[in-house]
């Protein structure tokens, strides 16, 4: 898993304790329109307080991230202040986007 590995390179030792989820197999593949999806999913996980598991992934390789396995439904709660989304797509498209959430909502 590329993505998980790079990842903990990025983070380092803070990796473990980041929830990682990966959402397209909620969606499938809406070819241009994932990257305004998975912002949507970012924003309502900071404006909700909740995370949502990576469908589909029951046993995830050992990586030094935490990865949010489970059902449709198997989320995490929590604060999310600051959400990275990363998508990488046909021809190289390759973006990420942080989103955070407004000033004066709590920590």
């Amino acid at each position: 898993m590329a993505e998980a590995r790079a990842i903990a390179a990025t983070l380092g030792g803070r990796a473990a304790s980041v929830p990682v989820s990966g959402t397209k197999a909620l969606y499938g593949h809406p070819l241009g329109a994932s990257d305004a999806i998975e912002a949507a999913i970012c924003a309502l996980a900071i404006r909700d307080g909740w995370a949502p598991a990576s469908v589909n992934l029951d046993t995830p390789d050992e990586a030094a991230v935490d990865l949010l396995p489970g059902l449709l439904m198997a989320g995490r709660p929590g604060t999310y202040r600051r959400v990275l989304s990363t998508s990488f797509g046909f021809g190289a498209l390759n973006a990420a986007l942080v989103l955070g959430a407004p000033d004066g909502v709590a920590e």
